[in-house]
């Protein structure tokens, strides 16, 4: 630049003009997490997490002229490194996470070669230990429509999404020859394992646990043929009342559920309206009296009990492996059930997609939402 004035010699000025735009955005490589905060077009609040003592890769995107070895890339904390840019506009950045925490959280800088070193671009780098489950799977009964399944071999699938929260499942079959526990449970012969859900589980599940022995710390599975799963009465409910309380503390139901209470002759189909501690309110007055002890079902295709129990029901062999890992999510990730369909976590089974996120999402049978790679114990 040269300033010229009457009288006076030309002036001139040299300065380096660095015009670029830096975008950070999931790789093809990376080894666990990228979430993009489900603001696609805004990677300014996106967010990556690599295991420690471990590596990933994020994918980098100059444009406007401008290459890689035009800026320095760091992390706030020195601990995460990023390993040198290749003279490149698109490249996958290194970063290695030379430290062992159980968590920690930086980020990371893409910053021009010069003595302002301006952050052109930023990202959130979350480090974790990596949780690991040991599972066994055992199959119970004698009517299984998928007596051969081989759930352990579904452990590389399971963790190709696990690994985006750093956590990994060791899934083993509980018969060493994958074959069919026989299991006398069905106490009450109705075809099905009875579920007391105030209790416990109850008594047939008691018959299950007792016969899954020898599996030292590892979570226990169950899987069973069918399931019904009831709260028990714990008043009368008189013709015209339009609720009723159970046993326990609390229950499981949201707006709009359809239940059957009672049995026989006076069983009848309700829509829930409301809840309150056990108190379920209904959207019609009962049809028949209800006497103290009779059953208000729940629907449920598993519960994160120990053993874990998951029924085959009518669901297909692949949505049977998947609530594997979201009732083992329950017990040992302290995940709750979220809305999210494109979520291990999801509160109904035959989801579309199966990943853990930062972003939070929002439960399903609890006020608030859910940071859910913050929220698993490390």
């Amino acid at each position: 630049m040269t300033r010229t004035s009457p009288g006076c010699a030309p002036i001139e000025k040299t300065v380096s003009v660095t015009v670029a735009r830096v975008t950070f955005s999931a790789s093809r490589n990376q080894r666990y997490g990228y979430d993009n905060f489900d603001t696609p077009g805004n990677p300014r609040d996106d967010h990556i997490c690599v295991k420690s003592a471990d590596h990933t890769f994020v994918k980098v995107d100059i444009a406007g002229g401008a290459i890689g070895t035009d800026f320095t890339f760091s992390c706030e904390n020195a601990s995460v490194e990023a390993i040198g840019p290749p003279a490149s506009a698109s490249f996958d950045l290194r970063l290695n996470a030379n430290v062992s925490t159980f968590k920690m959280d930086t980020t990371l800088h893409a910053r021009c070669r010069c003595p302002e070193a301006h952050s052109f671009a930023s990202l959130a780098v979350h480090v974790y230990s990596e949780k690991r489950v040991q599972v066994v799977v055992a199959k119970i009964g004698t009517n299984l429509g998928y007596a051969t399944a081989d759930y352990a071999s579904h452990q590389n699938t399971e963790n190709n999404k696990l690994k985006q929260a750093v956590v990994r499942f060791e899934i083993s079959n509980f018969n060493a020859d994958n074959s069919v526990s026989r299991v006398h449970y069905d106490l009450d012969g109705n075809g099905k394992l009875t579920y007391d859900i105030a209790n416990g589980g109850g008594r047939e599940l008691d018959a299950i646990r007792r016969a899954m022995t020898g599996t030292g710390t590892k979570t226990r599975v169950a899987i069973v043929r069918d399931m019904v799963s009831y709260y028990y009465l714990n008043a009368d409910a008189p013709r015209g009342q339009r609720w009723v309380t159970v046993r326990g503390g609390s229950t499981f139901y949201t707006t709009g559920d359809s239940v059957t209470l009672g049995s026989g002759a006076t069983q009848e189909t309700l829509t829930v309206a409301s809840k309150s501690g056990n108190r379920v309110n209904f959207t019609s007055a009962l049809t028949h009296a209800h006497r103290t002890g009779e059953t208000l079902e729940f629907p449920a295709a598993g519960w994160s009990c120990d053993p874990i129990l998951i029924i085959e029901g009518n669901t297909s062999l692949d949505t049977i492996k998947w609530t594997i890992p979201h009732e083992v999510g329950h017990r040992n990730l302290s995940l709750k059930d979220v809305e999210d369909r494109t979520n291990v976590m999801h509160s109904s089974q035959g989801g579309s997609d199966y990943r853990l996120r930062y972003c939070p999402r929002r439960k399903t049978y609890e006020a608030g939402t859910e940071n859910q790679w913050d929220t698993i114990p490390r």
